[in-house]
């Protein structure tokens, strides 16, 4: 038995649709989790920018081999003050590497393409694609679509 309008005030509904502009538990908290994923990257935006600015210049590293009993093992060097000490003493040596005693070189990462364009995309926007479809004589095609 269908419902008068009247009744259908009465119970608040339209028709046996839910009332609209009241949204659910399900959707307020999709919402909300939304919105925190889109702060959580907006906080990290900086540093995503930076790391894929390094990808996009290319990085080198500086490496120390350190002598540990009969091994020799490879130390990527984080200090600063060490790093700034063998670059203004690279200049000095004859090229061999070694500053105060121990073998240091650089490393170089190329430049990745990719992070180039992803780059310069979210800058200046993304460059239109154009395709061109056309015969050897530059005429229009012309399409008969049949049943």
């Amino acid at each position: 038995m269908a419902y008068t309008t009247e009744q259908r005030r009465i119970n608040g509904s339209k028709g046996g649709k839910k009332r609209q502009g009241k949204k659910s538990p399900r959707t307020i908290d999709r919402e909300a989790m939304h919105m925190a994923l889109k702060d959580r990257g907006a906080n990290m935006a900086q540093m995503l920018l930076s790391s894929q600015t390094l990808l996009a210049m290319g990085t080198h590293t500086l490496i120390r081999i350190d002598k540990v009993g009969k091994k020799e093992v490879f130390t990527v060097v984080t200090d600063s003050d060490e790093i700034t000490k063998v670059f203004n003493t690279f200049g000095e040596v004859d090229g061999s590497g070694i500053v105060d005693e121990k073998y240091y070189f650089v490393t170089h990462k190329e430049p990745q393409n990719q992070a180039i364009d992803s780059i310069q995309n979210r800058t200046f926007g993304r460059p239109t694609e154009s395709i061109e479809i056309g015969n050897k004589d530059n005429q229009p095609f012309i399409l008969n679509l049949k049943k």
